[in-house]
């Protein structure tokens, strides 16, 4: 039996580095809107850590109405070989050993850090490099990040300024209405707080989608596409539970080649050090043209669960978890 988590202010928790991390109000009315998220992705028998027993009762219907053969828990179950949180972190383990699971089937700390150190956007450097790429600027003072802004602005382009570490989108920045001195004092506060800032140029976005693999044994396996919606800054507003053939016809472009590429970076940087989900968000820009690293998310995302719907639904719909929504478990007709 494996117990599964949806904690999505686990980013804002690697951010934080500590174990007993307390994630702002909106993430927690996030988390207990889509607790049962995982629903999708565990198998039968599997269970979901949730905060309240009206979760328990809703993962009844769940099954009733799907055939998942879930449940749904607010402590750790007997007979658990394995657990399976959103994303993991030293909060992560930390809510696990809190319900009473034994530490001795949880992450250690070493591959805790290890996992922290590769789920930062800087891995997206070395990621850029591994496929040929002109990689994003990391920044260790405020001087360098309004100079590699300028830079970029010199090419008629503006830029995003990158949290290391933050959640859907929202440790980024665009420059767009900011000058210098703007430029200068965020990146000032981000190096104080996560000791780097990464100024990136605006890809002038057409669509926004995500390629999905599975690493494993040292390797890492395409497994599905994912198409989502963002708003103007770059954030999550939702994902389309559709097929892969689907994706491609919306999206104008097939990204069979870069796929192939991402598989043998991510096999190369990242899959000897990590076992799990992996996403990689990916653009298509406004001259037709893939640009095929955004983003690198060593968790599950929104678009694993939309391919894992994929089968119960046979019509496209959208999947948008918000605080407040408390069926977000379930996607909306489009």
């Amino acid at each position: 039996m494996r117990l599964h988590l949806f904690n999505p202010e686990n980013d804002l928790a690697l951010a934080a580095g500590i174990e007993r991390y307390t994630p702002p109000a909106a993430a927690v009315r996030l988390s207990r809107a889509g607790q049962l998220l995982p629903a999708w992705l565990a198998g039968s028998g599997d269970a979901i850590l949730v905060a309240d027993e009206s979760a328990c009762e809703e993962a009844e219907r769940l099954n009733a109405r799907f055939g998942l053969g879930i449940k749904a828990v607010t402590e750790s179950p007997s007979g658990l070989t394995a657990c399976s949180p959103w994303g993991w972190s030293l909060a992560a383990r930390r809510r696990f050993m809190d319900a009473g699971v034994s530490k001795a089937i949880l992450p250690s700390d070493a591959w805790l850090d290890t996992h922290r150190r590769l789920s930062s956007r800087l891995s997206t450097v070395e990621l850029s490099h591994a496929l040929g790429l002109r990689p994003p600027v990391v920044a260790l003072t405020p001087a360098e990040a309004v100079a590699a802004v300028a830079a970029n602005e010199e090419s008629g382009l503006d830029s995003f300024i990158k949290m290391p570490w933050s959640s859907s989108g929202r440790g980024v920045f665009s420059t767009g209405r900011m000058n210098a001195a703007m430029v200068e004092r965020r990146a000032a506060d981000i190096i104080r707080s996560q000791s780097a800032v990464i100024i990136e140029p605006d890809r002038r976005r057409r669509s926004d989608f995500a390629a999905l693999y599975c690493c494993e044994g040292g390797r890492a396996r395409f497994t599905a596409l994912s198409l989502f919606v963002t708003d103007d800054r770059g954030a999550y507003r939702g994902n389309i539970v559709t097929s892969d053939d689907e994706i491609m016809s919306r999206l104008g472009v097939d990204p069979a080649s870069w796929i192939e590429r991402m598989a043998d970076a991510l096999t190369a940087v990242i899959a000897p050090h990590y076992e799990g989900m992996a996403g990689v968000d990916m653009v298509v820009t406004d001259s037709g043209d893939i640009w095929p690293l955004i983003e690198l998310n060593l968790r599950s995302t929104m678009g694993v669960v939309a391919a894992a719907m994929r089968p119960y639904f046979k019509r496209p719909v959208l999947l948008a978890p918000a605080p407040g929504r408390v069926d977000s478990h379930l996607p909306l007709q489009l």
